[in-house]
């Protein structure tokens, strides 16, 4: 995971960590064990714990909050040889890169959950007032009991999708619940490196399933999704040719309008060309527009268009190829999100005719 996700996990904590009630101590005060030392009253076996020194009690306090704030970044974000598996499956890093900015997401509220149990235990200034130190703690029992829920309740979620996809016929509900399965287990590995920090043994609770196994099943299951692609609009010259070769690269199949379960349709609009500066721009817009063979709506998703070039030609002919560039890296992650709004709405759907 990048650096600004760590640093937006740490961020997260610290804000919750402000809220943590604090010990006040005078400042000259006998100098306590864990300045320099191990705490006896919150032993490491027993605590998580961060130290943190300032100009101010406040900035002693954010730096031993940020201290266990990063034990945690560091541990939800370090990949297992399980996710280095599901990344290789994967067919293009852009697609997996808009999954683990999903799932990083979805990380960080259930660690944001976790890190409302640390506190400020302690705090010290020396006779100067001009130096001060805090003692942030978590402990691990309290931790620990919530992790194991929180992958409980994961592992209790990936076993339903797991066989809800295993009870729909066909077509892309059957993959929504499968992704939403390989989702689940993602995060599940974020909350288990978290737990092997906190539990002194370091082993955790070992996950049922393999998650790249999980990835390879859904990806099977994507490849039987069979696509007919199609356009509309204004016509760009090599699109149904794009079209054929994103869903393919995703992992669909392309198949005729006879016997495909889908209907992806392509629009293009495009303002006229605007010279500036020695530049010609091309601006406008992309929609896609996935529909059953019924044609009832599963999906639409419109992106900006933006092209330039020094001459007229050369510009047009770019518009192809940001379009292509852009189904490389958001096409099957545009198909999944469509699939599981689908059987989202499904669902809703039943509960209220049962109500």
């Amino acid at each position: 995971m990048n650096k600004c996700s760590q640093t937006l996990i740490v961020c997260c904590v610290l804000g919750l960590l402000g809220c943590a009630p604090a010990v006040k101590q005078e400042a000259g005060s006998a100098i306590p064990a864990w300045v320099n030392g191990a705490s006896e009253q919150y032993p490491l076996a027993l605590y998580i714990v961060g130290r943190g020194v300032g100009a101010s009690q406040e900035e002693a306090k954010d730096r031993a909050r940020a201290d266990i704030a990063k034990t945690f970044a560091v541990a939800v974000f370090e990949r297992s040889q399980d996710q280095q598996n599901y990344v290789r499956t994967e067919r293009d890093g852009q697609s997996q890169q808009q999954l683990e900015q999903t799932v990083s997401r979805n990380i960080m509220t259930r660690t944001d959950k976790l890190l409302h149990g640390a506190e400020i235990a302690d705090v010290w200034a020396d006779e100067t007032g001009s130096r001060a130190y805090a003692l942030a703690v978590l402990s691990r029992a309290k931790a620990a009991e919530q992790l194991r829920q929180e992958i409980a309740d994961l592992d209790a979620a990936t076993e339903q999708y797991i066989q809800r996809s295993g009870a729909e016929p066909s077509g892309l509900i059957k993959v929504a619940f499968a992704h939403q399965a390989v989702i689940a287990q993602q995060e599940r590995i974020g909350l288990q490196r978290s737990l092997r920090v906190v539990d002194q043994t370091g082993a955790g609770l070992p996950p049922k399933w393999s998650l790249a196994q999980l990835a390879l099943d859904r990806d099977e299951l994507i490849r039987r999704v069979r696509i007919y692609p199609a356009h509309e609009g204004l016509y760009v010259a090599g699109l149904v040719d794009v079209l054929n070769g994103s869903l393919g690269a995703a992992g669909f199949t392309v198949a005729s309008a006879t016997i495909a379960e889908y209907r992806l349709r392509a629009e293009v609009e495009l303002d006229d060309p605007l010279y500036q500066d020695g530049w010609y721009w091309i601006r406008g817009a992309l929609e896609l527009n996935l529909t059953d063979r019924d044609g009832k709506p599963l999906g639409v998703q419109r992106w900006p268009l933006k092209v330039s070039a020094t001459e007229e030609d050369r510009a047009r002919g770019r518009v192809l190829d940001a379009i292509e560039s852009l189904l490389k890296r958001d096409l099957r992650s545009t198909v999944l999100e469509f699939a599981m709004a689908k059987q989202a709405a499904q669902e809703t759907d039943g509960h209220d005719r049962t109500q």
